[in-house]
């Protein structure tokens, strides 16, 4: 989980750097679904945080290092939705690179959104969502204590990533040419060609499935005190009893 962990938070951060980057050249479908897939990256990773938080409180190197990422990815997403809810705003050319959204010279697209209203308001919803996760999950990273409602935050927050990870995922499917409708007609069916480019990405996601099957079958010990992978912790359980059959009461 840890290298899942790492693996999300890094491929968020590193899709929406190359898409800012490529600004210049990438069209509004493109530059959308990039958002969409980092959400999908941000949430994953901000799940693995609710088991992990353990190993954090172990080094503040460590966790200020994975805030840092965390704060990265929160900026980069933002300006993601502020660039998307300006092309919004001014029913910017799906065929024109998104660079152009700051352009007041840009002609107006006569094919708008068929609700702009509710385009805006779930891309101002989103960017309000992000914050709050992050708010929440800077808070849940740095609290060395558990009160009780901690737990209900907990599995709020899961429920709450989950869906934005259906969400997310259900949008790149329906609009993705690969798999759904674009939005903009597009010449080519290169997006429906899988290559070595397209493959690589799925197969690391399977990285973390060796490490699984070997503390599953118990080939690899995990390091203390982590009990959430050997059955003795939980979601809902108290941070404070973690340690108690392992001899770390009261450190």
């Amino acid at each position: 989980m840890l290298a899942l962990s790492d693996q999300q938070i890094i491929t968020g951060i590193g899709i929406q750097s190359i898409g800012l980057a490529k600004i210049n050249s990438m069209v509004p479908f493109h530059f959308f679904i990039i958002w969409m897939l980092s959400l999908l990256s941000t949430t994953t990773h901000l799940a693995t945080i609710l088991a992990l938080v353990a190993d954090f409180h172990r080094d503040w190197m460590i966790r200020w290092l994975r805030q840092g990422l965390m704060l990265a990815n929160f900026i980069l997403s933002c300006a993601f939705g502020v660039i998307i809810l300006e092309s919004i705003v001014k029913k910017f050319p799906q065929t024109l690179p998104m660079a152009c959204v700051w352009n007041d010279s840009t002609p107006k697209s006569s094919a708008s959104a068929s609700n702009p209203v509710l385009s805006i308001m779930g891309t101002i919803a989103v960017i309000a969502g992000q914050l709050i996760v992050f708010v929440f999950g800077t808070l849940y990273l740095h609290n060395h204590k558990n009160p009780r409602w901690l737990k209900p935050i907990r599995v709020l927050g899961l429920l709450f990533l989950v869906a934005i990870a259906v969400g997310a995922s259900v949008r790149v499917f329906l609009l993705s040419q690969a798999f759904g409708h674009p939005s903009v007609s597009l010449d080519s069916e290169q997006e429906k060609q899988w290559s070595f480019g397209q493959l690589l990405p799925l197969l690391l996601l399977l990285l973390p499935l060796n490490s699984v099957i070997e503390m599953w079958r118990g080939e690899m010990e995990v390091p203390n005190p982590v009990p959430l992978f050997d059955g003795k912790g939980g979601l809902l359980e108290d941070e404070s009893s973690w340690g108690k059959d392992r001899g770390f009461e009261g450190r």
